[in-house]
């Protein structure tokens, strides 16, 4: 069996356990991940790592889950958390009250860190001052059990709240600086009203058919990642779970007029959401799909700090080089976080944060952080250089070429253009060709007073040091 057949049936294993799709142009990212899991697991291949698979379900999620994001934030997607406050729940609570019904029930699926949960829980605590005489579960799950276990800590940065009016982080965080770095610690009161729980959402038979009588499913940025029999079946557990005219919210971007379902379309200004109505003898629904940009066209706040200051924006990109430098990396990726909230998109900055990922053996974020600096300036030759190390150490020699090749079209004198095709015909056996290229390299270093010809890589001091010093050997 070749490796493309051994990854196609990894593909294939992922597919029917998670429904989770990997789209065909993330063909090299997918690669990317299966031998960097295949390096830290220490297996002889991508065979042995296909029957661990088979047997183990937990690292089956854990390979489906780099291929979803996890960026959130609170408040995201402001105009459904708008109509929830203004609207939805409010007149939910008058019934309750009026029926001494005093219990609420609300799903956060694929709550990644918890800021969605705890949004939900902050708005329902705004909106019943007298919460002690109320049960109010919320429960946020996702496959993602690292994300879970970050959501039970409560615990966010700066970064997190840039969609959110501050009073809210004001009235319901508290203040801790580890490590140097701020973060924001939620109260104990809003924090107990959620419950988190590691749940596969296509899994048969459903893993939350435990959670009956919902009132409010949150499911945003979700079925993007599954295929049409997995929406399908996930939509249609929904609506068991959920109580009479129970709402799904979906993101801004997805919908169910590919699917037959049995909810009904509603609106509020430009948002949508879906309704379980109590009489199921319905036509399938429709929109039109041309007001779709218009929800997303809604006010996030900003403004927390100044972010136009130059010197604060030079001040914390020096922060981070030195960080990367000394390999201190504790509070980088906040910094990173802030600087692209900033607007900081310059090819050197990706190319900081690619060498900063591959440090932390983010392999697959590192390579898809250099492709964003290569797409601002194909002709640095830093994130190919970077991309070269990548694939190199995940035996990807077809790619580290060519990424050798652009950067040799680039500069070809550059140390570490010959100083890489040396390792990579180390990887191949040609000892002959790798010498040569290493003696060239150490000619190129010599010539170019110790300077490697990169704008900015590595930045690492160590990871200089090593690479001087095994050019020096030959």
């Amino acid at each position: 069996m070749s490796d493309k057949d051994t990854l196609d049936k990894i593909y294939n294993l992922i597919l029917s356990e998670t429904g989770i799709k990997i789209e065909k142009e993330r063909a090299v990212d997918f690669e990317i991940a299966v031998r960097n899991r295949v390096s830290k697991k220490s297996f002889q291949g991508e065979k042995e790592y296909l029957k661990f698979l088979e047997s183990h379900n937990d690292e089956i999620i854990n390979l489906a889950s780099v291929f979803t994001i996890q960026e959130t934030s609170f408040y995201r997607n402001q105009s459904h958390f708008d109509w929830l406050k203004k609207d939805i729940l409010p007149r939910l609570i008058e019934e309750r009250k009026k029926n001494k019904n005093y219990y609420l029930r609300f799903l956060s699926a694929g709550c990644a860190t918890g800021e969605e949960s705890y949004t939900i829980a902050m708005i329902a605590r705004d909106l019943i001052p007298d919460v002690s005489k109320w049960r109010i579960d919320i429960l946020g799950v996702d496959i993602n059990e690292l994300a879970v276990s970050a959501a039970e800590k409560g615990l966010f940065s700066a970064y997190r709240f840039r969609n959110m009016n501050p009073e809210y982080s004001k009235k319901y965080f508290d203040k801790r600086v580890i490590e140097g770095v701020e973060y924001f610690a939620i109260h104990s009161d809003i924090k107990k009203m959620v419950k988190f729980k590691v749940v596969n959402l296509i899994h048969q038979p459903f893993e939350l058919n435990f959670y009956q009588g919902v009132d409010i499913i949150f499911c945003e940025n979700v079925i993007i990642y599954f295929n049409q029999r997995s929406i399908e079946k996930l939509i249609s557990d929904f609506h068991h779970i959920l109580n009479d005219n129970g709402i799904l919210f979906l993101g801004y971007s997805e919908t169910l007029n590919t699917i037959n379902h049995d909810f009904s379309l509603i609106w509020y200004g430009n948002s949508y959401a879906f309704k379980k109505q109590s009489d199921h003898a319905m036509e399938r629904p429709r929109f039109d799909e041309s007001l779709l940009p218009l929800a997303e066209m809604r006010d996030d706040f900003h403004g927390k700090i100044n972010l136009n200051r130059p010197e604060l924006k030079k001040e914390l990109f020096y922060r981070i080089l030195t960080a990367c430098e000394t390999q201190e990396l504790n509070d980088c990726i906040f910094l990173f976080d802030i600087l692209e909230d900033m607007v900081i998109i310059s090819d050197v900055f990706y190319t900081v944060k690619g060498e900063y990922l591959f440090d932390q053996g983010k392999l697959l974020e590192a390579s898809n952080i250099c492709r964003k600096a290569i797409f601002i300036n194909p002709t640095l030759l830093d994130p190919h250089i970077l991309l070269v190390l990548i694939y190199l150490g995940l035996n990807m020699l077809d790619n580290a070429l060519f990424e050798l090749k652009t950067a040799a079209y680039i500069n070809s004198q550059s140390v570490l253009v010959q100083y890489f095709y040396g390792k990579y015909y180390m990887k191949l056996g040609e000892q002959k060709l790798a010498e040569n290229h290493m003696r060239q390299a150490k000619v190129n270093l010599k010539s170019n007073n110790d300077q490697f010809i990169c704008e900015i890589f590595p930045v690492s001091k160590e990871k200089y040091k090593e690479i001087r010093a095994e050019i020096n050997k030959f």
